[in-house]
């Protein structure tokens, strides 16, 4: 029997998972701060066993277990973009859309704080964060559900 095509979500977790002020305060956030809302986000994923996530490992036990890899590839060095490409700064749009070509899912969605340089027609693919507020903000953990409810 044929791999079934994974079900990929990207996950940022600054500003995702926890507030996250700007590159200035990133070793500023505290303790009791880091990956705050990493509970609200597992209850909210758990009943979706088939979806895998593509992130830093950086994450807890429980999301651990689901994560496939990273955008960056550590052995090359680079994201999965084509060689011409790998000399200039990309956006995070660009690193996912190219992990995306490489891994082939079924379906995926970002979750992220940065929303720039993202093409409008590939909106539906993203719930964007207010970076201060996270994974607590209403209308991003809806926009999660429409998408988790879909697959």
């Amino acid at each position: 029997m044929q791999d079934e095509a994974p079900v990929l979500l990207y996950l940022d977790f600054d500003g995702v998972l926890h507030p996250y002020e700007d590159e200035d305060h990133r070793f500023d956030i505290s303790e009791h701060v880091l990956f705050q809302f990493t509970p609200l986000f597992e209850a909210q994923i758990e009943p979706s066993p088939r979806m895998k996530i593509v992130a830093l490992f950086y994450l807890s036990p429980g999301l651990l277990r689901r994560v496939i890899g990273a955008t960056w590839d550590q052995e090359a060095h680079s994201y999965h973009v084509p060689e011409e490409n790998r000399q200039r700064p990309i956006s995070r749009y660009e690193q996912i859309a190219a992990d995306v070509a490489w891994r082939k899912p079924s379906a995926w969605f970002a979750l992220d704080d940065d929303f720039k340089e993202w093409p409008g027609d590939q909106y539906h693919h993203l719930g964007w964060y207010r970076m201060m507020i996270g994974f607590n903000e209403p209308r991003v953990q809806h926009a999660l559900q429409v998408w988790l409810d879909s697959l």
